[in-house]
């Protein structure tokens, strides 16, 4: 397994945001996903900086500012440059949204 930094910019349409950008550190298997356990990253959208916990094995996104979990597929994902993967309301809640990041570097520690 190795350990990588990867940054992710939010999309909508064709465009990617610098300035609403997610970090993770992660353990990555040989396939290029995400090893099960839980891994850690931060959400800055302008100067606001958010810390969350990704369970990687249930798909779920759990936020230290927020009461709830969220979707996410970056479990799902091969992590690579321009890979893509969504956030989103959990299955069953209301309202839906879902926002969607663009891996923009991916750093691998030795």
């Amino acid at each position: 397994m190795q350990i990588v930094r990867f940054l992710a910019d939010y999309c909508e349409g064709d465009e990617a945001y610098a300035n609403h950008r997610i970090t993770m550190i992660v353990g990555i298997e040989p396939t290029g996903a995400i090893a099960p356990g839980e891994w850690v990253g931060y959400l800055k959208a302008n100067k606001a900086v958010t810390p969350f916990v990704v369970d990687a094995e249930n798909g779920f996104l759990t936020a230290s500012d927020f009461a709830s979990s969220f979707s996410t597929t970056v479990a799902k994902r091969v992590i690579r440059v321009g890979e893509m993967f969504s956030i989103g309301a959990m299955p069953g809640e209301s309202p839906k949204w879902e926002s969607v990041y663009q891996i923009k570097s991916v750093h691998v520690y030795s």
